[in-house]
Parts: C-alpha cells; sequence; structure tokens
C-alpha cells in the first residue's frame, strides 16, 4: 500500500504545494538513481511508467506540464545519455500532451488505449506527432473503427471510414 494514495497526492497540491513539490523531488531522485542504475547494467530501453501523473487520474494539462514534464525531460535526457530508448508508459489519456512528449524526444508511446479508458485517436495522434513518436497501441482494448482509422493515409480516405 502506498505511503500516499492518489487521492492524497492530488489533494496536497492544493492544499500544501511545498509538500506536493518535496513529495515529487523525492520520488524524482529515487526514479533517477533507479534508472541510472539500469542503464550501467546495459538497459537498451527504459520504459518510464508516468500513469501517477496521467491527466486520467485528475491532473489537469496545465499541472501535467508545470511539475510532471520536467521530470520526464530529465528522465528521458539520462536515458539518451546512455544512448538508449525511452517509452513512455500511460494507460490513459494521451492526447493531449502528444506534443509535449514528441518534443521532449520520447521515441515509444504506449499504452494508446481509445475510450472509454483512453482517448486515443490515431489520426489525431499523427496529426499531433508526426513521425517523431512510434505507438504501441494494446489491440484487446481496440475496435475495428481503431484499426480502420489507423491505417487510413491521405491517398485512400475511404479506409478509414470502413
Amino acid at each position: 500500500m502506498p505511503a500516499v494514495g492518489q487521492v492524497d497526492l492530488l489533494l496536497a497540491l492544493h492544499d500544501d504545494a511545498q509538500f506536493f513539490k518535496n513529495l515529487l523531488q523525492l520520488f524524482h531522485e529515487h526514479f533517477m538513481a533507479e534508472t541510472k542504475a539500469i542503464l550501467e547494467a546495459g538497459a537498451e530501453m527504459v520504459h518510464g511508467t508516468w500513469f501517477n501523473a496521467s491527466l486520467s487520474v485528475g491532473w489537469s494539462p496545465d499541472t501535467f506540464e508545470e511539475y510532471f514534464l520536467p521530470m520526464i525531460g530529465e528522465h528521458i535526457a539520462l536515458v539518451h545519455d546512455y544512448g538508449a530508448i525511452y517509452h513512455y508508459y500511460d494507460d490513459g489519456k494521451l492526447i493531449k500532451i502528444l506534443p509535449w512528449l514528441a518534443a521532449a524526444d520520447v521515441e515509444v508511446v504506449s499504452t494508446c488505449g481509445p475510450p472509454p479508458m483512453g482517448d486515443f485517436d490515431i489520426i489525431e495522434a499523427k496529426r499531433l506527432a508526426g513521425d517523431k513518436l512510434c505507438f504501441m497501441c494494446e489491440m484487446a482494448k481496440s475496435t475495428p473503427n481503431f484499426w480502420a482509422r489507423a491505417s487510413y493515409s491521405e491517398k485512400s480516405p475511404s479506409r478509414a471510414q470502413s
């Protein structure tokens, strides 16, 4: 059981911002040290699990950008310093943060779930991130329409309508 639950963390930002910042810093220092250890052991890819920073758990895009994105950027920089690939994991809402992830040089994003759990739309994702991100989608959570849209191209727009 976590020492501070997700609801407690959400409330802490508003009730005691300094406590919130201190807690994030403590987590971040541990996460960076752990990541450095696995990179020094030869890891070629790091799976950055940021689902607790997800918009799906209640954080606003502004809060994500202000508090979590700088830590994510430092994590990515560490991984890239060792020549490894960065895999960003969030099994919830991703669309609004994709441009930031692309700008931060994430290589792989998962799980890219469609509604109701996530908000992923492959056409919108490609529009927002271009070819900067590789999307690793969970087939079990996807619908036939999702994959029809995934095969969409401007040369064959009718495929997205099937």
